[in-house]
């Protein structure tokens, strides 16, 4: 007898066969069903402090008291991971009978988090279907717990991502008000530790090293600069001091201006051309560094999402060539 397609708010069944083979060897299986035991434990830390235990049957468990009673009752059941009938990522299951009958269904699974979740999800598919279509239930089970634990790891890596999307977006906003702010204000006039028109061309080869001008420049840009500093600040600014804002503003530990290219000290020099065009340099330098830390924890964001994008890849192509 088969059936059309039934669904159910999670397991959605793709096709029956129910010969009296099937419901005979079934009943049978179920009027002396194995106990389950649970056999693992699992510790829950929350960010309180507080942490919570809860104990369940392993997969393993789970197939080794149930699989070889099906077989005596001429019963089997096999689970693949694959693509389901919406396209999704879903656990495909069937119990099959000897004479020809089966239950053929799936269970959808989430396609959020790293290999590692993913293969979690399925291992807990595979036990829950296998539980749900024999009518095994293991003692005291705490399911609930264990989808609980993956929903909500499954929510913070959601919440990460709309985080790191609101700094990036931050960023790019603090940028462009800092360049209008700039546009806006008058160019001052030079001042006699300049030495030199504010303008500074870029240079022909930027991959060369630091030009002789360039360290000139940069350091009276640091001395203009440090008539900004609040009262009682060390003057001049001190190398140590001068080298941590170059760090801060390139993105990376600088020891020395001589470990900058021709390319980086121009940019260098612009930058802090722009701020000092702005009425507080100081903020605006700070804003500048504020811009590229953020830059750089938005890049790091995006390569971890591209390397889970990889991994999701990965793992449907398996569950790909797992359903053929």
């Amino acid at each position: 007898m088969t059936t059309p397609e039934l669904t159910a708010p999670a397991i959605k069944i793709l096709g029956l066969n129910i010969t009296e083979g099937l419901a005979t060897a079934l009943a049978d299986f179920q009027a002396s069903v194995p106990v389950v035991e649970r056999d693992r434990n699992v510790i829950v830390e929350h960010k309180d402090g507080t942490s919570h235990d809860y104990d369940y049957a392993t997969l393993s468990n789970v197939t080794q008291k149930i699989l070889p009673e099906l077989g005596r009752r001429g019963l089997s059941f096999t689970a693949l991971p694959g693509l389901g009938s919406d396209g999704k990522l879903a656990l495909r299951y069937l119990l099959m009978h000897k004479s020809g009958g089966y239950i053929h269904a799936e269970f959808p699974l989430s396609g959020q988090g790293g290999i590692q979740v993913i293969g979690g999800a399925i291992t807990y598919a595979r036990r829950y279907c296998l539980q749900a279509v024999t009518g095994v239930a293991a003692e005291q089970d705490d399911d609930a717990a264990t989808a609980q634990a993956a929903e909500q790891a499954a929510g913070q890596t959601a919440q990460r991502r709309r985080r790191d999307q609101a700094r990036t977006e931050q960023a790019a906003a603090n940028t462009a008000r800092r360049r209008d702010k700039a546009a806006d204000e008058p160019p001052p006039a030079d001042r006699p530790t300049s030495g030199a028109p504010r303008q500074y061309s870029a240079p022909r080869n930027p991959e060369a090293t630091v030009s002789g001008p360039q360290q000139q420049k940069l350091i009276m840009q640091f001395r203009d600069l440090g008539q900004h500093l609040p009262e009682g600040s060390e003057q001049p600014i001190s190398r140590e001091s001068r080298l941590r804002i170059v760090s801060g503003l390139m993105g990376r530990q600088i020891g020395s201006i001589k470990e900058l290219n021709a390319g980086e000290a121009h940019e260098l020099i612009e930058v802090i051309d722009g701020a000092l065009a702005t009425p507080d340099p100081v903020a605006a330098i700070n804003e500048a560094i504020a811009d590229v830390r953020a830059a750089q924890s938005a890049g790091a964001a995006q390569d971890g999402e591209r390397e889970w994008a990889a991994e999701l890849e990965q793992a449907k192509a398996d569950a790909q060539e797992a359903d053929r």
